[in-house]
């Protein structure tokens, strides 16, 4: 199941056939919702009066946590701007572009929510607990934690980190996030990581408040990717991380040592010797094996076929 920006959510079977489509203009990441559905990012263009851009429009983006069912059904759309401006945020949601001395983004993208997440069964509840929903608004540099049944948003943070990606429940009172720490401009042609910054893998206490960078990248292992990032806590406590522009995913120990990493260098081509961008590194579940790969590929021509 993956987002084709901006056409829509499609799911394909192992042979790469059509299972369902959503036609929405969906984006980034796609995530399970504890019920063999999945929770994914939307966007919709609508008036906003008092904004212009530099060419006159009045369209903006509005941000959607959007519920859809195992069988590719719509099942919820949550309004993020309505959450913020119904749960007294308006601070948070006027700070974006069309803010009258806010920032501007020149293509609308307010608040770019870049993940939504929903609170794991099988962790033991704290702060945080079954039914919450962890969002991600990368353009506010805000995370931001809310209940699906009350509408009511228990937790907040913002301001600490930047451009962050990523976020997920480490625990009922934790989150753990990927801080791009984009102090410098993005620069798609960049041959070299930037000196003098570095990204980060910070950890929010939502119990106490307090906030600690388990990982910062340094002149011994360098850690930067302006856009764009993953993490994946393993259950051997290591911790699997997606340099996305630097075309790297490593695995760092408990303590924080670099265990091992890949770097997806090219090996034909103009752009021979150089580093491919990674957009996203996952550690296998057990038992998804070379002999699993072979069933999937004996059933999957069994599988229904969406018109």
């Amino acid at each position: 199941v993956f987002n084709f920006e901006p056409f829509g959510l499609i799911r394909l079977d192992y042979c790469g056939n059509p299972v369902w489509r959503v036609p929405a203009f969906t984006h980034h990441s796609v995530e399970r919702d504890g019920n063999g559905g999945f929770i994914v990012s939307e966007q919709d263009y609508v008036a906003e009066p008092g904004k212009t851009d530099d060419s006159g429009n009045v369209e903006i983006f509005r941000e959607y946590v959007t519920f859809v069912s195992a069988h590719g059904q719509v099942v919820e759309r949550i309004s993020v701007t309505e959450l913020l401006l119904e749960n007294g945020l308006d601070g948070l949601y006027y700070l974006a572009a069309h803010a009258p001395f806010g920032l501007h983004f020149d293509d609308n993208d307010l608040l770019h929510m870049n993940d939504a997440e929903i609170f794991p069964a099988d962790m033991q509840p704290g702060v945080f607990g079954p039914g919450d929903i962890l969002v991600s608004l990368r353009n506010l540099n805000t995370v931001i934690v809310f209940n699906r049944g009350t509408r009511k948003i228990k937790y907040v943070h913002t301001g600490s980190f930047l451009m962050q990606h990523d976020p997920d429940f480490i625990s009922g009172d934790e989150i753990s996030l990927f801080d791009n720490h984009s102090l410098v401009q993005s620069e798609m042609n960049r041959r070299e990581r930037p000196r003098d910054v570095a990204s980060r893998i910070v950890i929010l206490n939502a119990r106490d408040g307090t906030e600690r960078v388990f990982f910062e990248g340094s002149a011994e292992v360098p850690f930067f990717s302006d856009i764009m990032g993953k993490h994946q806590w393993l259950p051997n406590g290591n911790l699997l991380v997606t340099e996305a522009r630097w075309g790297r995913v490593f695995e760092l120990t408990p303590d924080g040592r670099l265990a091992w990493e890949y770097n997806n260098i090219l090996d034909r081509g103009v752009a021979e010797g150089l580093l491919g961008m990674v957009l996203g590194g996952s550690r296998l579940t057990a038992g998804f094996d070379r002999h699993r790969l072979q069933e999937l590929g004996r059933t999957c021509a069994s599988l229904p076929v969406a018109p």
